[in-house]
């Protein structure tokens, strides 16, 4: 990824509110015309789907796109969205949401949905298996760590 080119755009983009709330997402039919994908469900926020998606935007065709947990897959749709094809690894393992249902079966409808099934490779395993050479053939170019948030998972 060319940071410098990334960090001209981001501040275009986000520059002058980075640190500001945008009161249009709260009311809920501005938010639903923002959301990238607003049939998921996720708990991502509308500025965190942007910066994704324009994180992606600036992957080189070589570099792969690296999510851990994808929970129902908000942020990787996000990601992806209206952006060339670029390798993406996810990996998830489900537990922390079971109780919520089987977001691994709507992980795989909503990739469906977007026309995405078919282009991420998805591990269902602890994050710490993926990284291999085996299972991450490209560089990474851009990680994005939503799994586990207890204190040794964040610092694995």
């Amino acid at each position: 990824m060319d940071i410098a080119l990334f960090r001209k755009a981001f501040w275009d983009k986000f520059g002058a509110t980075r640190n500001v709330p945008e009161y249009v997402f709260w009311d809920p039919i501005d938010r639903l015309k923002e959301d990238a994908c607003p049939e998921v469900d996720g708990m991502i926020s509308i500025k965190k789907q942007r910066l994704l998606n324009l994180a992606f935007s600036f992957l080189q065709p070589d570099e792969c796109y690296l999510e851990v947990g994808t929970y129902k897959g908000k942020s990787l749709i996000s990601a992806m969205q209206n952006n060339p094809w670029r390798p993406v690894v996810a990996c998830d393992n489900f537990v922390q949401f079971q109780a919520l249902g089987n977001s691994r079966e709507e992980l795989r409808t909503n990739l469906a949905r977007y026309g995405f099934e078919d282009h991420v490779i998805f591990y269902d395993c602890d994050f710490r298996e993926v990284y291999t050479a085996e299972r991450l053939p490209h560089p990474v170019g851009l990680y994005f760590y939503d799994g586990a948030h207890d204190y040794q998972a964040q610092y694995d």
